[in-house]
């Protein structure tokens, strides 16, 4: 029976899931439809522009260079044509001369045929006088004929005309930049982590220049629907928020209520100053309540309290001098495959007795066992030494000062056993752990002899 009940439960979650994904996918395609027809437009609006720019700067280019054309040939015509009335001008004058220099030389041979001198009181060498001198005019005052119009040459050079073409080209481009997405929105106790990640894109149209990414836009916002709803959201009633901006491609989103939905979506800045498209957005949710000390703990049998919660009771204060009071989780919120992180914000007197760590549902904090010894648990000293259920193991971490990062992640590697990685500082070392279960949660605890210690889990 407990199994079928098993199998139902997890047949809804699989139904949850993909119901999910059926809304994502269905929202991906409109979205897709819709920036493509945004893209299809922009591209006709520039395409036209640049058109007509071209057009333009054609027409004004090519009227320039006929006006060139037309100056010459104007100018030279004028210069022809003046030239050709002063050429008839020196034509008429030369016929006229030459017309009495012969009519004088048969006028002066008859005479002399006739055997009588001429009569002819005037000058005899006046008219060669008038001919010599105007001959010598004209050989003088007669230009070369002005032609610099039948210089022109119209070039065309088909190398800036592939120039051209290339430049044009430049101008309008699709680029397909690579997809940025929400890849992931991983719970987390008391927050949801987000991961984004690019894409590249196969596509030879992908722009290398202005594609330096410098900073990403994470913004979220907050929907009334629970978690385990399909129902269908109008996207632009969301009101988004700005909750990240930087270069990492994940941020956790801390504080957050309990199965509460959320939809983020994440763009790029580039170097050049432009801002990229937003990705899809993606609901995440957290089913995890956020990491707590417990508030039971703190007072001994006396009634005294020993320790001292604040920050929303992630941190505790060990303020009465009682022998290693232990301080458990408020209840199992740490999750296997998941890291949990104990920053030490003071440190006191260290003693071999204190200890940090996890520990199973079996623990039994009446038995009056020191922590460090406990059979479920796997804890660290303030010295260093690493207790594995109770047994103290060889190999040593730095001590626990003020500023130190105790860190615990840990892997299922069969039914019964966890292989736990424990880091402080830059030292990491790791050992299997048997837990006598299959339990995926934890609790984590925490005991010191010494006053002065205060320490927060993350």
């Amino acid at each position: 029976m407990a199994q079928l009940q098993d199998l139902i439960e997890r047949c809804e979650n699989r139904t949850s899931f993909l119901g999910n994904k059926v809304l994502e996918v269905g929202k991906s395609m409109e979205a897709v439809k819709e920036h493509c027809s945004h893209a299809r437009l922009s591209l006709d609006l520039y395409y036209e522009k640049m058109k007509i720019e071209v057009l333009k700067s054609l027409e004004d280019h090519y009227s320039i260079l006929s006006e060139v054309i037309e100056k010459a040939k104007q100018e030279d015509l004028e210069q022809l044509g003046n030239l050709h009335n002063q050429l008839n001008v020196d034509l008429a004058k030369l016929d006229e001369l030459l017309y009495k220099g012969k009519h004088k030389e048969e006028k002066d041979s008859t005479v002399f045929e006739n055997g009588r001198e001429a009569n002819d009181k005037s000058n005899p060498n006046s008219l060669e006088e008038e001919i010599s001198s105007a001959l010598e005019q004209l050989s003088k005052s007669t230009p070369e004929i002005p032609c610099s119009s039948l210089s022109i040459v119209v070039d065309f050079d088909d190398s800036k005309v592939s120039s051209a073409i290339e430049n044009v080209k430049n101008c309008l481009h699709v680029n397909i930049l690579g997809g940025l997405q929400i890849t992931e929105c991983m719970e987390m106790p008391g927050g949801i982590l987000i991961k984004w990640d690019e894409h590249e894109a196969d596509s030879e149209s992908v722009d290398t220049e202005n594609s330096t990414v410098t900073n990403y836009t994470l913004q979220y916002a907050s929907y009334a629907a629970e978690k385990q709803s399909n129902i269908e959201y109008d996207e632009s009633s969301l009101v988004f928020n700005t909750l990240y901006t930087g270069e990492d491609t994940q941020f956790l989103m801390a504080e957050v209520e309990v199965n509460t939905s959320f939809y983020f979506r994440v763009c790029r800045s580039y170097s050049s100053g432009e801002y990229g498209p937003w990705s899809l957005t993606k609901r995440g949710w957290t089913t995890f309540p956020a990491h707590e000390w417990n508030r039971d703990d703190c007072a001994n049998e006396a009634g005294l309290t020993a320790y001292e919660l604040g920050n929303n009771n992630r941190t505790a204060t060990k303020i009465f001098p009682e022998s290693c009071k232990v301080l458990r989780s408020k209840s199992a919120t740490y999750r296997l495959g998941l890291g949990i992180n104990f920053k030490i914000d003071e440190a006191g007197e260290r003693s071999s007795k204190d200890g940090i760590g996890l520990i199973t549902k079996r623990f039994d904090k009446v038995s009056g066992e020191l922590l460090i010894f406990s059979p479920d648990s796997i804890i660290v000293n303030t010295k260093g030494t690493i207790y594995v259920n109770g047994t103290g193991m060889v190999t040593m971490l730095p001590i626990l000062k003020r500023g130190s990062v105790l860190s615990f992640h840990t892997n299922r590697i069969s039914p019964e056993k966890l292989r736990v990685t424990i880091s402080i500082e830059d030292k990491a070392v790791t050992f299997d752990w048997l837990t006598g279960s299959c339990d995926n949660e934890f609790s984590f605890a925490a005991s010191f002899e010494h006053t002065g210690w205060q320490i927060t889990v993350v």
